[in-house]
């Protein structure tokens, strides 16, 4: 799930009308991933109906920590918002230093989209359902490779999930977005992945 979020002190009531300036949606992950794609697809819908430019800057990295410590140190006026994702409010039990606490420092504004992930191999693999995946990792232990854009992103916690609840051990390899992740799927370097259905446009076997 994403949704938008802003600095908590802007929910008190205000006394000028808003938007008075430009709004930025900061994205926490890098251009061309799910969140990247619903935060365009929905700014210029919010510049029509709110009279003002919405930009969209993306700001990748630290698991979500860089853009939610810009939108929690910016202006409470309600014109920096956050394109987050359900999974971020889990960051601080992750990592404990984290200097923002979702749920304290940020208030949501509203949800923004609900989508579903996809489970994808490379057609290396020569599984073609989720049964034939789950033989094949606990057949070879720590062997297959699964890629995500990055630690604690929803899909390093949904393929962590997936490990736990079949036992199998699978080797994580972090990227810095969905774009090198995919591109190294496609290419075999790594075997497995998760992808949000909107963003998956690639040659891979899905479930």
């Amino acid at each position: 799930m994403a949704s938008l979020t802003f600095s908590f002190s802007a929910v008190q009531a205000q006394t000028v009308a808003y938007p008075t300036q430009a709004i930025t949606i900061i994205v926490p992950y890098t251009p061309g991933s799910g969140a990247d794609i619903i935060a365009r697809s929905i700014a210029p819908i919010m510049s029509r109906r709110l009279g003002q430019p919405v930009v969209v800057d993306n700001k990748p990295g630290a698991s979500g920590t860089i853009a939610m410590t810009i939108v929690s140190k910016a202006a409470a006026d309600g014109h920096t918002l956050l394109m987050a994702a359900d999974s971020m409010t889990m960051t601080p039990s992750l990592y404990p230093k984290v200097p923002v606490t979702p749920h304290k420092d940020l208030a949501a504004v509203g949800r923004a989209a609900v989508g579903s992930m996809a489970l994808v191999v490379n057609p290396s693999v020569q599984a073609f359902t989720v049964a034939e995946l789950v033989a094949q990792a606990k057949s070879q232990p720590g062997r297959l490779t699964y890629a995500t854009p990055g630690s604690a992103s929803p899909h390093h916690v949904l393929m962590e999930l997936f490990k736990q609840s079949t036992g199998t051990n699978l080797l994580h390899v972090p990227y810095k977005g969905m774009a090198g992740a995919v591109t190294d799927l496609v290419g075999g370097h790594v075997q497995v992945g998760v992808t949000s259905l909107q963003g998956r446009n690639a040659p891979c076997n899905c479930w």
